[in-house]
């Protein structure tokens, strides 16, 4: 605010443009006037005293960017008030001079001689040129980006058909290749000798043949053996050829299975991927537990995860409790209208993201919207400590695997801090410059950290090093919201660009890029297990991802209890938060209405 202090109104004559531009800078965002007595919020934002104070006798949020508020949060600044002050008298200045100009145009108007008027009516008309010369170049200009964007966007769609319509030449070439194949008996006799598996597999082929079935009907029964499903992802899939190899059509994929030498390591790792990408193909709904007395604004639950043993999930989010259900109950009465929690846990603010300690299994952290860490034990249900962490907001908190008395936390306040259960201050500070969205820790070391942060960027830390990261992945377009490792080799980000990205550290490059989703402006979650990744959506959906493709493996929809009336639908909800059983195919699902679902990945 201080380089404004020495900003000069346009004097009279000079382009209005400029002085709105000055005058637009001192404007509260409630009133629409010149700042008084202006206030200026934790989250940075400034208001008039009397606009804010109105304000928060309704709504403890900012009226800008719908943090969390209170009036102990908003502090006032007197030098923008003083300069505002001045802009206000200095406005107040040149419109009293407009105001003059006119009344002395008025009174000399009587006494102008014809060449005087004629001389005034120039400037004027050459100062109304002007003016429409600058809103038609404004107009033109405006015009020209609008151009241009459709260009791009209409570029990028011919970019991916061309792309989809390579796809479909490579699978008709291999297609052919494998009728002709099918349609010689040389290519079975060549490998008789082989192994005696692979004998019996040619000859049973050769004996449809004999009897007389047609190519058209050898080659549908062994599409067949194919998941229906992933022919139209194989044909809707980005072509990413600098990044994975060319996938198989289902059916060459089939017959070569019956031809190929015996499968190596690497081709048996293949084998079982492309298995389990056949037998899941859909997400089905074992049961939904509805959280009941609690309004939409104070429902959504932004975390989700499962204790040590699986044996046990806990929910947090704005409702400032922390929910904990019996995983196995809440299966076993799949059939029952409400689950209710086996434990509860109440905080003073709202809840951001909870983490269950891998040793401790009755251990569990959570962080919240006013930078404070909470040990539980929820055993007694008792705050074993509490951790004044940031000075801002908490997205996101992670115990370390490997060693599980160590915790991490990422901040509005562009810091990533590393914890220790033993004691009361953080053992180590990493400042990355950024609003830090994520946290997480390496299932396998304990000195590898994971960032994702506000700068599109996900970084890599050594927390033996923790000065400069190993690696930083750039290639998202937005903030990247979510990040997890899949083994110890592979990173999976999420980002609000709408794509997940999976990232290799040992080349430090991309390897696939996941779309399908929509994520624009929220956390949707993000879970990984194994070859299948899952997130949210804004459009109310879950998604599943299996690692080896880009296009999506199957989604379902997070349909509203039969109980909800299409009123109480809301076109803006979205899922929240997502989070895979360990060592299984059980998918945790929660909305921003604060509902959950048990999914299961299957046939």
């Amino acid at each position: 605010m201080g380089e404004r202090v020495g900003l000069e109104l346009p004097e009279l004559g000079q382009s209005r443009a400029s002085a709105g531009l000055i005058a637009g800078e001192f404007e509260c965002s409630i009133c629409k006037s010149t700042l008084q007595d202006p206030f200026v919020t934790s989250c940075g934002h400034t208001f008039c005293y009397a606009c804010l104070n109105t304000h928060l006798q309704h709504k403890n949020v900012c009226p800008a960017c719908s943090s969390y508020l209170s009036k102990d949060h908003a502090f006032p600044n007197f030098l923008l008030g003083k300069v505002s002050k001045q802009v206000a008298t200095e406005q107040g200045a040149a419109n009293k001079a407009k105001h003059k100009l006119q009344d002395i145009l008025q009174d000399a108007a009587p006494s102008l001689q014809a060449a005087e008027v004629e001389a005034l009516l120039r400037v004027l008309t050459d100062r109304k040129q002007d003016l429409q010369q600058q809103q038609q170049v404004g107009s033109l200009e405006l015009l020209r980006h609008f151009l241009q964007h459709s260009r791009e966007h209409k570029a990028q769609r011919l970019q991916d058909l061309q792309g989809d319509l390579q796809i479909l030449d490579q699978d008709i070439a291999r297609l052919q290749q494998s009728s002709s194949a099918i349609g010689s008996a040389g290519p079975y006799q060549a490998h008789l000798t082989e192994g005696a598996g692979r004998v019996l597999a040619i000859k049973s082929l050769q004996d449809s043949l004999q009897q007389g079935l047609s190519l058209q009907q050898l080659l549908w029964s062994l599409a067949s053996q194919a998941n229906a499903g992933y022919v139209q992802h194989r044909l809707s899939d980005d072509e990413e050829s600098s990044e994975m190899a060319p996938r198989q059509a289902p059916q060459t994929e089939t017959y070569r299975s019956f031809t190929n030498p015996p499968a190596t390591t690497s081709t048996s790792a293949h084998a079982i991927r492309v298995s389990k990408r056949r037998l899941a193909s859909q997400l089905k709904v074992i049961t939904h537990i509805s959280q009941t007395g609690t309004r939409q604004s104070t429902s959504i639950l932004s975390s989700i995860d499962f204790d040590r043993d699986a044996l046990h999930f806990a929910t947090a989010g704005v409702s400032k409790r922390i929910s904990i259900y019996d995983f196995e109950a809440v299966v076993g009465n799949a059939g029952a209208t409400t689950h209710r929690p086996t434990s509860e846990l109440l905080t003073r603010s709202k809840l951001s993201c909870l983490a269950w300690s891998a040793g401790e299994a009755a251990h569990m952290i959570s962080s919240d919207y006013e930078g404070l860490i909470t040990l539980w034990d929820v055993a007694s249900g008792n705050a074993v400590s509490e951790y004044e962490a940031h000075e801002r907001r908490i997205w996101s908190i992670d115990f370390c695997k490997p060693s599980p008395d160590v915790f991490a936390s990422g901040s509005d306040d562009g810091c990533v801090r590393v914890w220790s259960t033993q004691l009361a201050s953080h053992v180590s500070q990493i400042p990355v410059k950024a609003n830090v969205c994520c946290v997480s820790f390496s299932p396998t070391s304990a000195h590898s950290l994971a960032v994702a942060s506000a700068d599109h960027n996900v970084h890599l830390y050594d927390l033996r090093a923790p000065g400069t990261p190993v690696h930083v992945f750039s290639g998202h377009r937005k903030a990247v919201s979510h990040v997890q490792f899949n083994g110890q080799e592979q990173v999976v980000s999420a980002s609000t660009d709408s794509t997940l990205r999976l990232w290799d550290m040992r080349d430090h490059a991309p390897v696939r890029t996941y779309s399908g989703h929509v994520n624009e402006k929220n956390f949707v979650g993000l879970s990984v297990n194994g070859d299948f990744i899952a997130c949210g959506s804004e459009t109310n959906e879950v998604f599943v991802y299996h690692s080896t493709m880009s296009k999506p493996l199957t989604h379902r929809l997070f349909a509203p209890p039969a109980a909800q009336t299409p009123a109480q639908q809301d076109a803006s909800q979205f899922i929240s938060a997502v989070a895979w059983r360990p060592a299984s195919t059980t998918l945790l699902a929660a909305s921003s209405q604060g509902a959950i679902r048990v999914m299961q990945l299957s046939e």
